[in-house]
């Protein structure tokens, strides 16, 4: 992403969010985008301006949304998004959204599933007062992201032709990656125009890498490949 020729700096309920964690546009109410100097207003921030994304939260209405789609590769995925009152009094509101999905791909032997629960209360004790809870646990069982082929073959036709656009050479990758979250968003309106907004937010990202992948031809012939392998495993909050 570029904004006014620079990368803009990505946030989440208007803190500051880790490159390592994912977000699945279903989570999401809305996204802004601050261009040039406005960008100051969440702080540090590239020039250019920035990005931020809002979490679905509850709403002083009741919400019953569904959602089963299919597509190429065997793809299914399920989205649920439910909300409404937790009292007589409207003063307690939740919302649960949630995505599911089990996908192939293009390449074989790959996945595209998730898992995603989202659940959050908003606590109303008055008309100029409150107190929203969030939470997120989001599971990524089968990513790759590791997938390179040699421009012979792909962009050029090798001594054998072309390379297939399933080909995997990541045999045996194990990427996985766990995302938690847990933040409160505190609201008071003081007077007319002016507002105090609070906002907290903790976030862990645990991932599991075991890969290997294409590095260019070993030969002249255009039949193997290097292919360069590791393991790696990190944690970020």
């Amino acid at each position: 992403m570029r904004v006014r020729g620079f990368s803009p700096e990505v946030y989440l309920d208007g803190l500051y969010k880790a490159d390592n964690s994912t977000t699945d546009p279903y989570e999401l109410e809305r996204i802004e985008v601050l261009h040039g100097p406005a960008s100051v207003l969440y702080g540090q921030a590239s020039p250019g301006g920035l990005l931020n994304m809002v979490s679905k939260r509850p709403e002083d209405r009741p919400l019953h949304e569904i959602i089963v789609q299919g597509g190429s590769y065997g793809r299914v995925q399920g989205n649920l998004d439910f909300g409404g009152w937790l009292d007589k009094d409207g003063k307690v509101l939740y919302r649960i959204t949630g995505v599911a999905r089990d996908a192939g791909t293009q390449e074989s032997h790959t996945k595209d599933d998730r898992l995603t629960i989202a659940p959050a209360i908003t606590w109303k004790p008055d008309e100029k007062t409150s107190l929203t809870i969030l939470a997120k646990y989001k599971y990524d069982p089968n990513l790759t992201t590791y997938q390179t082929l040699p421009a012979i073959g792909t962009v050029t036709r090798s001594k054998n032709g072309f390379i297939s656009r399933s080909i995997n050479t990541q045999d045996g990758s194990q990427i996985n990656n766990r995302d938690y979250q847990a933040g409160i968003v505190f609201n008071r309106t003081l007077w007319k125009n002016w507002t105090l907004q609070t906002n907290l937010r903790y976030e862990q990202s645990d991932w599991n890498n075991i890969y290997a992948y294409g590095a260019g031809y070993t030969n002249s012939t255009q039949t193997d490949i290097y292919r360069i392998a590791g393991n790696l495993r990190y944690n970020y909050w």
